[in-house]
């Protein structure tokens, strides 16, 4: 069956309204349901389209092409097909001009197969070719199927541009209730965040007098009611939850057509979330589903709606500060935050004077005397976040932006900045107005990283459970973990014990090359720490190993200790001082300029030339940090112009490797726990090892944002071990 009659009753006629507008849906057909791709051909033949022009990408086209192609064959169907080149397609000029250079001259329709990026796409480039296009989804991710909005990534920004309608919509259940899950409840989220979007309207027409429409608020608010009475069936993959999703989706798509702009379905949680996308995109990073970060932003919107409830605002002072914008000071911090795409968004800024003095204390004055009916409508119709956080967690979706990379500097920037890629009026605009944004930037900050989210504290609490659970083998960094130089930390023997007591297994493992095995088994020992030898590992012998099966009977010079000598001694290698085969770099803490110029000498005459540990520096107690193997080989560098081919200790895989033959454990049974964030908890990154960054030596929480790189958890110390054991 396909869908009713409802969204039917909204297409193709004039719709006279209450508001003073008559609403009118260009779409002619939709049809969601079971094996409803089957009647694109016939309305093809209807619309008298001769050639169809089908566009998807490498998933969407295994998701519904192929069979869409199947169905076109069978059915005698001229068509062509092209399949976006990118996997990680982008709607920008680039894809753009993909499907414009390969469209068939005789093509007369366009047949978008995909959801956002794909259906903006051929949106936007059906219109400026001036033919129609049909939208086939396959997935319920997003809203934009039904709306006359086209949104783009043109010169860094994202901007949403004037287009037209499908003729025709098509959701086969078949195809979505087998979509990726994170892509079905994306759509969701979607639909979710217009309890904000909505919200954000009623505040602009109260404040702005901007147009508003009842009849497309209670559109969409039945569209949300129907989905949220299945959301308990959505991770079931039911028929009839699934359809209500594509539903909600392309009734509020048309709610969009009706107003002409995507007020009724896009808000503050969207600027955030286009903010975070344009953020991403600069970096090069993998972009995160639409839907999952309009959830977060609904959040974020939520939460800061609720607080202002609360305060006692200052119309004065908020006044003064109206009185005190700074434009050149705006202007340089637009091209902090927004980068290649700031001159767009000062651009818009000229265009509209969102920021302008003259309006600003105008809206002030309106804000005061509307102030009661904005708090109504708050206290009416928005749940509280941690509601919205309970619904987004009942079908797995994040509730922080922390879990989609968004880390708490794009967080405060996006509180405070991203109202400036829409010339549309929300609570961020709100905030600023009241002169409270950096305060409320603060305040989200702080509520999503600090431990204020009682919901995510939760979450991580059983996923941090759930992980240590499967841990049988903890792989233990020394210096910085458990302990600090020559000062063992006081809770590192309970720790310890409580692995054992626990039925699992530890063993240490240091990059430290400065020292020997029988040396560190002294210090252990003599701290109280017991440790067999077969239960300790040094990056030495992780370099070792490879040197015997790579470069057997090489000769070797060797830039270390004493320690480090006596151990490449013991194990059988031929050490020289004159001519080697190779240049061997460890941490040498007894490091003299005659060891650098020979070191140099022969690396640049063509010596072979490896390096034992990366680290930069090695933490001591007195002095904090000193310069260590890592930071020699820069120096070398600079001489030489050569890096070292290799380093043998972590964050190399082969370390994982060396540490899985030794104590037969599997990838998923082994944590590496350790101080540093591009050593040791780098090791297990792309692995199924669990990382655990422990804050009492090198990396600080901050640090994770600077270095981009995640830790599964985090532990202020081995302390916090203890209660998940």
């Amino acid at each position: 069956m396909s869908t009713g009659n409802l969204i039917q009753n909204y297409l193709q006629r004039d719709i006279p309204c209450d508001c003073g507008r008559t609403h009118n849906c260009q779409v002619k057909t939709v049809e969601i349901g079971r094996h409803v791709l089957e009647k694109i051909p016939a309305l093809l033949r209807k619309e008298n389209k001769q050639k169809a022009y089908i566009i998807a990408d490498k998933n969407t086209y295994q998701a519904a092409g192929e069979r869409l192609v199947q169905i076109f064959k069978k059915e005698g169907t001229d068509f062509s097909v092209y399949i976006l080149r990118s996997d990680e397609v982008v709607a920008d000029e680039t894809a753009l001009g993909e499907i414009v250079l390969n469209m068939p001259s005789d093509a007369d329709v366009m047949i978008s197969v995909g959801a956002g990026t794909i259906n903006d796409l051929c949106k936007f480039a059906s219109y400026k070719l001036g033919i129609d296009y049909i939208a086939v989804a396959s997935a319920p991710s997003m809203d934009g199927f039904a709306s006359v909005g086209a949104a783009l990534i043109a010169n860094h920004l994202k901007t949403t541009y004037q287009t037209h309608t499908p003729i025709a919509i098509f959701g086969d259940t078949e195809v979505l209730k087998n979509a990726p899950m994170d892509m079905i409840t994306a759509g969701f989220a979607d639909i979710l965040a217009k309890y904000t979007c909505l919200l954000d309207w009623k505040v602009s027409h109260l404040i702005n007098d901007e147009y508003y429409c009842e009849m497309v608020v209670n559109m969409v608010k039945d569209a949300i009611a129907k989905v949220m009475s299945l959301a308990d069936k959505i991770l079931e993959r039911d028929d009839d939850a699934i359809e209500s999703i594509m539903e909600a989706l392309v009734l509020t798509g048309i709610a969009m057509s009706f107003v002409g702009i995507s007020r009724p379905a896009s808000g503050s949680e969207h600027h955030m979330s286009h903010y975070w996308e344009m953020k991403f995109l600069m970096q090069e990073r993998k972009p995160v589903l639409h839907g999952i970060k309009v959830g977060i932003g609904t959040v974020a919107s939520s939460c800061m709606y609720h607080r202002l409830l609360e305060e006692k605002l200052d119309f004065d002072e908020a006044r003064k500060k109206a009185q005190e914008f700074d434009k050149k000071h705006w202007e340089q911090e637009m091209h902090r935050v927004f980068e290649l795409a700031a001159d767009g968004v000062i651009a818009l800024e000229n265009e509209v004077g969102k920021n302008d003095s003259a309006g600003h204390a105008k809206r002030i004055k309106v804000i005061e005397e509307k102030w009661p009916e904005i708090t109504a409508a708050v206290k009416e119709w928005l749940p509280q976040a941690e509601e919205i956080e309970n619904i987004l967690l009942s079908v797995r979706l994040p509730i922080n932006p922390l879990q989609v990379g968004v880390d708490a500097g794009l967080i405060f920037d996006c509180v405070r900045y991203a109202k400036e890629v829409r010339n549309r009026y929300t609570i961020l605009q709100l905030l600023w107005d009241l002169g409270l944004s950096e305060q409320y930037a603060d305040m989200v900050r702080e509520y999503f990283t600090a431990n204020k989210q009682a919901n995510y504290v939760n979450l991580i609490k059983k996923q941090t459970q759930s992980r240590i659970d499967k841990i049988k083998c903890f792989v233990l960094d020394m210096d910085g973990t458990i302990y600090l130089e020559n000062r063992l930390f006081p809770f590192a023997k309970e720790a310890l014990k409580a692995i054992k007591d626990s039925g699992r297994e530890y063993c240490f493992f240091t990059n430290n090359s400065s020292n020997s095995k029988k040396n560190y088994l002294t210090k252990l020992n003599n701290m109280g720490i017991p440790v067999t030898e077969d239960r300790l590992f040094i990056s030495t012998h992780v370099i070792m190993e490879f040197l015997k099966k790579n470069h057997p009977g090489a000769s070797i010079y060797l830039v270390g200790t004493e320690n480090l000598h006596q151990e490449f001694v013991d194990n059988g290698f031929l050490l020289t001082e004159n001519k080697p085969d190779m240049v061997v770099l460890g941490f040498d803490t007894s490091l003299t300029y005659e060891k650098l110029r020979k070191a140099c000498d022969y690396i640049r005459h063509g010596a072979l030339y490896y390096g034992i540990n990366p680290d930069k520096n090695c933490p001591v107690e007195n002095l904090e940090y000193i310069p260590d193997c890592g930071s020699i080989a820069k120096l070398i560098e600079t001489s030489t112009d050569r890096y070292p081919a290799e380093f043998f200790g972590k964050p190399s895989k082969r370390v994982l490797e060396y540490v899985m033959e030794r104590t037969g454990y599997q990838e998923e049974e082994i944590a590496m726990i350790g101080d540093r964030l591009y050593t040791d908890i780098a090791t297990a990154t792309d692995t199924k090892a669990t990382s655990i960054l422990v804050l009492t030596g090198e990396s600080t929480v901050e640090d994770i944002e600077k270095q981009g790189i995640q830790p599964d958890i985090i532990f202020n110390s081995l302390e916090d071990l203890i209660p998940y054991l």
